[in-house]
């Protein structure tokens, strides 16, 4: 994987270097899918807090979740009027369903996408994929979190394509049913389809914890198998 300036990988767009962040500034939703995330999510929350033209901020706590979590995302939301947090029942589990218990509620052209297991999130990684994703040359921005020291060298290529921090319209988004865990795969699709450019960003200094499992594997195998089959993967 290779970047240009700025930490950019351009798949379908034209490489355009960004610039300052764009004014005005279409409305934006953030949904934070969170399960047992109870250490991580008030930093990640507290990130989104600065930059004030994303609202609401939607905090979506899978059903199963047994921790803290909702209780230290509502107390770092510090107030309705800036977003909510939904404390799903036991039935919506998984990340495909939590993230659609949110997006019903989304009113704005706009929806970003952040996993709560990240560290390391700041205003200005925020900035950079909201000004990318709603520039006329792309429509889809991926945030690319360092890679991990356990992640395995022969899948390197896949990490961006797996990434959950994602900033993307509601017009392509909505028709979607989202499902299981791989909803990054199905996001990559339905925009690959669309031929609907897909920028990627590296966000330096921000980090996504990975546990190596055979699900895992499992879930590489297909994505790496959707990117062969488009050609768009090596």
């Amino acid at each position: 994987m290779t970047y240009g300036q700025g930490g950019k990988y351009i798949v379908g767009g034209d490489g355009i270097p960004y610039g300052p962040f764009p004014a005005p500034t279409p409305p934006i939703t953030c949904i934070i899918p969170a399960w047992n995330e109870e250490d991580t999510v008030g930093p990640v929350v507290e990130a989104f807090l600065w930059c004030r033209y994303v609202r609401p901020i939607i905090v979506s706590v899978d059903g199963w979740t047994e921790d803290d979590t909702a209780v230290i995302a509502g107390a770092h939301l510090k107030g309705e009027h800036n977003g909510t947090v939904l404390r799903n029942p036991r039935i919506v589990h998984g990340k495909g369903q939590t993230l659609m218990a949110a997006l019903a509620q989304v009113r704005t052209p706009y929806v970003f996408f952040c996993d709560a297991d990240i560290s390391g999130l700041e205003p200005d990684h925020i900035s950079i994929m909201i000004s990318d994703a709603t520039t006329d040359e792309t429509s889809l921005t991926i945030g690319v979190p360092d890679i991990p020291d356990n992640y395995p060298e022969d899948r390197e290529w896949a990490w961006p394509w797996v990434s959950g921090i994602r900033c993307m319209p509601m017009r392509v988004i909505r028709p979607l049913q989202l499902h299981g865990y791989l909803t990054e795969v199905q996001i990559n699709s339905v925009f690959y389809h669309s031929q609907i450019s897909i920028r990627m960003e590296r966000l330096f200094g921000v980090k996504s914890p990975y546990q190596m499992s055979e699900r895992r594997l499992e879930d590489m195998e297909k994505d790496a198998a959707w990117g062969h089959q488009h050609g768009i993967l090596p």
